[in-house]
């Protein structure tokens, strides 16, 4: 996509992440007690250097279980 600023970056994730639950017909997109999670935590500020710095996985979690925890598979 040639995405070059942090602005581009960002409009890129939201297209992937949001994007794609609409439509795949996921209404709300949000997470909330008792849905199913999964999910993966990265020390970042922004979400372009979670995208371009590549941090280390701090946290991974499939289907409400956590799978690796500081870079460790649980």
């Amino acid at each position: 996509m040639h995405a070059r600023t942090d602005s581009q970056v960002e409009l890129a994730l939201h297209a992937v992440t949001y994007g794609g639950a609409q439509v795949m017909g996921l209404d709300g997109y949000v997470m909330r007690p008792g849905d199913p999670a999964d999910l993966v935590a990265i020390p970042a500020r922004t979400p372009a250097e979670a995208v371009a710095g590549k941090p280390p996985r701090s946290l991974v979690v499939k289907a409400a279980r956590i799978t690796v925890r500081d870079g460790v598979l649980a």
